[in-house]
């Protein structure tokens, strides 16, 4: 296992990033996604008191979530974190979805000023 079988998973999983996840096999009482499960297990935010912790949405977020369409206005109330979640989103898709031929030669980078 390495970077290809990386890439591969990301790419499977990015069809179905809008399916649900068994309930069953998940032990938590919401209705999980695959796109929920990776925001969920493999992005982290840097919280104010505790540093970086991993980004489980809060009851804004989960209420976004259950309530967003393909357009959405937000009227924005400072510190919920919206603007965090929809970013999330958008990396998970980015990250699962194949580049069209047209597009490779762009690339996303990321800048960080502190030490991860």
């Amino acid at each position: 296992m390495g970077a290809d079988a990386d890439v591969y998973l990301l790419m499977r999983l990015g069809t179905a990033l809008n399916s649900s996840l068994d309930k069953s096999s998940v032990a938590i009482d919401r209705t999980l996604t695959i796109q929920d499960l990776l925001i969920e297990t493999l992005l982290k935010v840097r919280a104010k008191t505790r540093g970086l912790v991993l980004l489980r949405p809060n009851r804004a977020q989960q209420e976004y979530k259950q309530k967003c369409g393909r357009r959405n206005v937000v009227l924005k109330a400072r510190q919920l974190g919206i603007t965090t979640y929809v970013a999330a989103r958008f990396f998970v898709k980015t990250i699962t979805q194949p580049v069209p031929p047209k597009y490779s030669r762009y690339t996303t980078s990321l800048h960080v000023d502190y030490p991860l």
